[in-house]
């Protein structure tokens, strides 16, 4: 399973090659299944080359276009799920006891990358050469080349982005982790995995999102309704109505 949230003036471009190049880096990958988290990690590192060196019929400028992408593998044999992400399309795993009852908890399986994030201003401090966070004066904390006012970016790892990644520390090596839903069904048989793009966290918690898609029986209905509930936060925040993109996928593990 996977979103992707493209950004800059061919985001869709390189979020769509993103996309196809990922899943088969991965699904034809003799070691997925065995050695699942260092496969992400070699597959993520693999798809940003391929996108820095991709044609301009296929992406016109990769330079200042990009995506983020948050990845689920679920092995149905050892019942376990595995996430990676980079940038700020968050995934969350819901969890009640029955259909009957409301979401007890919420595990939170992705942070972020933020650059005010302690961890990821200093990698991009440090970087070759060094990046720079400033906060843009509103509502974010961006990513600056080091003598230059660009890209600008408000998060810290995607894909994409060649500039970013070359002047201002950006980085397409993604989180990685792994739980086991063996022991997460022994206390919550009922798991539903949401994952999001940012146009959906922005208005909406995380719990209120697994408790809102409780309510369907199927994931299409449950994730229209998750996108209308934010599109509508959108337009009641906006006076210009401007709404960020919203993508929601909807799994029952």
């Amino acid at each position: 399973y996977g979103v992707y949230d493209g950004h800059g003036p061919f985001g869709h471009d390189v979020s769509d090659m993103a996309r196809v190049t990922l899943v088969k880096l991965f699904m034809q990958h003799p070691k997925r299944a065995t050695d699942t988290e260092a496969v992400f990690m070699e597959v993520f590192l693999e798809t940003q080359k391929i996108l820095q060196a991709a044609p301009k019929e296929r992406i016109p400028d990769v330079n200042t276009s990009g995506t983020t992408c948050t990845m689920a593998y679920h092995d149905m044999v050892r019942q376990t799920l595995t996430v990676a992400h980079v940038g700020d399309s968050r995934s969350v795993i819901g969890k009640r006891k029955a259909k009957t009852g409301d979401y007890e908890d919420v595990l939170e399986l992705t942070i972020d990358h933020k650059p005010n994030l302690e961890k990821e201003r200093k990698r991009i401090e440090s970087a070759k050469p060094p990046g720079r966070v400033v906060f843009d004066g509103y509502y974010n904390h961006r990513v600056f080349a080091q003598n230059g006012m660009y890209p600008g970016l408000n998060m810290s790892r995607a894909l994409g982005d060649v500039i970013a990644h070359q002047e201002a520390g950006l980085t397409a090596e993604p989180d990685v982790c792994t739980i086991d839903l063996k022991v997460e069904r022994a206390k919550h048989p009922e798991l539903t995995l949401l994952l999001c793009t940012d146009g959906v966290w922005e208005f909406i918690e995380s719990k209120a999102a697994t408790e809102l898609v409780s309510t369907f029986d199927k994931a299409l209905p449950a994730c229209e309704r998750l996108s209308k509930e934010s599109w509508d936060r959108w337009m009641a925040d906006s006076d210009n109505e401007i709404s960020d993109d919203i993508t929601a996928l909807m799994v029952s593990l």
